[in-house]
């Protein structure tokens, strides 16, 4: 008995859930049995460890993914007639990544623009989630509307690094992340203020103007002050937790003796370090000679002659300048 090749089963579109395995029918009949041959986007089909051909004809593919998208045709022949059928594999996944780009910087915020893949998704976006986080901090992140196209960030440090990326969101799940966008907000670290506007020498206390350093455009948030006698090695800590308001005084310190200052200003964007050289007053409250007292300093030496006053080191003097 002969029968010509025949498949039982029509062109078809299937949809397939992104991961999941779906099956693509093609039951051959016919007597002798058909040869059955596959290809996929007009290439012959090679069989793998996720795509396999079934007895009746029939392909199998495990964990459907984009790439799988496509036509698949099956031909089936023997030496009494041949047959084809075409079937259209679509894949509903989770969107392909977003596009993230900078808008625009302030001090405390970010905006960024969102920008949907170029290439189609086959199921339509909900959102979008934008993660953020500030250089040595952890990820935050906040859910938008697909409609979103542009999302400031707010309340964010001020002066300091941030890395942003963004997923879109559909019914399927998650998709892939964007790449990251590294940027920062504006402003910077405190700025270091001139010695004269900062600094205020007695007989036994020196006082710190602090309001006399420029925040660079960061709210300051402590100053941390340590002093020394000059012929000291180690340093005593004053205070670590100065507010950044009014002024500091450092008390009960020797008459007419040289001191060294070392004043830290922190903000969000970082820290600003100045050293100083001061000598307090005598009891009297009056200079004191000095001379012998810079033979061991070159470098304040050199700093007094470029300030044009070492020439009046002989009489009496009273200094602070910046060392560092």
């Amino acid at each position: 008995m002969c029968v010509p090749a025949k498949i039982a089963s029509f062109d078809d579109e299937y949809v397939a859930t992104y991961k999941e395995d779906v099956k693509l029918m093609c039951q051959a009949v016919g007597l002798p049995t058909p040869d059955i041959r596959w290809t996929i986007r007009g290439e012959p089909f090679t069989p793998n460890d996720r795509i396999r051909l079934l007895n009746e004809g029939s392909l199998l593919i495990r964990e459907v993914s984009r790439d799988d998208a496509g036509e698949y045709t099956c031909h089936v022949e023997n030496p009494y007639g041949q047959d084809t059928v075409t079937h259209t594999l679509l894949i509903q996944a989770p969107p392909h990544p977003p596009e993230i780009t900078l808008q625009s910087t302030t001090t405390n915020s970010i905006e960024v623009k969102i920008k949907p893949s170029v290439i189609d998704d086959t199921t339509p976006i909900h959102g979008y989630t934008i993660f953020y986080k500030p250089e040595f901090s952890n990820w935050e992140s906040i859910q938008v509307p697909s409609s979103t196209r542009t999302y400031s960030l707010e309340g964010l440090w001020c002066g300091s690094r941030y890395q942003i990326y963004a997923s879109a969101y559909n019914k399927i799940g998650t998709g892939e992340s964007s790449e990251i966008l590294n940027t920062r907000t504006k402003g910077k670290k405190p700025e270091v203020p001139e010695v004269n506007r900062f600094v205020e020498v007695s007989s036994s206390s020196i006082t710190l103007h602090l309001n006399a350093w420029l925040d660079g455009g960061c709210p300051m948030n402590y100053f941390v002050v340590e002093y020394k006698a000059r012929h000291q090695a180690e340093w005593t800590m004053a205070s670590n937790q100065v507010k950044p308001t009014g002024n500091y005084v450092i008390m009960e310190l020797t008459p007419a003796t040289w001191y060294n200052l070392r004043i830290s200003a922190h903000n969000n964007a970082g820290a600003s370090v100045a050293e100083y050289e001061c000598a307090t007053l005598t009891l009297t409250g009056g200079k004191w000679n000095s001379y012998d007292n810079f033979e061991s300093n070159p470098h304040l030496i050199r700093s007094l002659i470029s300030l044009n006053i070492f020439s009046s080191m002989s009489q009496s003097f009273s200094a602070c300048l910046r060392i560092i």
